[in-house]
């Protein structure tokens, strides 16, 4: 008897509630302007950001449309950078190489230096905000932030949308009220 009662309350949703989106068509726009990509002078289409969430999304099982094409939901993604101070990184070495040739051949050894650098520490954060296109009411939204060392691989523009994209929008449909944190 208890079950059934809790089945019934648990089928009963308040009428204020707001249901999270299920699937369906979405575009991406750039929310502001991109700090990582503002001087690429790119279509906001182009941003590494805007793309890794449409293939986040994507995964998510949602059909993303392009810009500008009637959609059921509109996605506003906003990124944000900040220095936090300097880290030690290792410096950039030569590889090892050796080649052969119709007059000879050469090898290049290159020895470890143990040098390091003093580089930015970089903190990414994305916001995705999913509203409905019919009266903007915010139905979704979540946040991921990476710490990164600037000029690494990890680092990069691409790198870090892919990264945070996929962190963020693998809480979907659950809305987290604080960023996700991504090493």
């Amino acid at each position: 008897m208890l079950i059934l009662a809790m089945a019934v309350a648990i089928t009963q949703a308040s009428p204020g509630a707001i249901e999270p989106p299920r699937p369906g068509t979405i575009t991406v726009d750039l929310s502001g302007e991109d700090p990582v990509w503002e001087d690429r002078g790119e279509a906001a289409d182009d941003d590494p950001f805007v793309r890794a969430t449409r293939d986040a999304l994507g995964y998510a099982n949602f059909l993303v449309l392009p810009p500008g094409i009637h959609s059921r939901y509109i996605a506003s993604v906003e990124v944000s950078q900040q220095e936090r101070g300097s880290v030690a990184a290792d410096g950039v070495e030569a590889k090892p190489a050796g080649n052969i040739g119709n007059w000879g051949g050469g090898v290049r050894i290159t020895l470890p230096s143990k040098k390091t650098n003093l580089r930015a520490l970089i903190i990414t954060r994305l916001d995705i905000k999913v509203r409905l296109r019919s009266d903007g009411q915010l139905v979704w939204s979540g946040s991921a932030l990476t710490a990164q060392v600037e000029g690494t691989g990890a680092g990069s523009i691409a790198a870090l949308g892919v990264k945070l994209a996929n962190a963020v929008v693998s809480q979907f449909p659950l809305t987290v009220e604080v960023p996700i944190s991504v090493p």
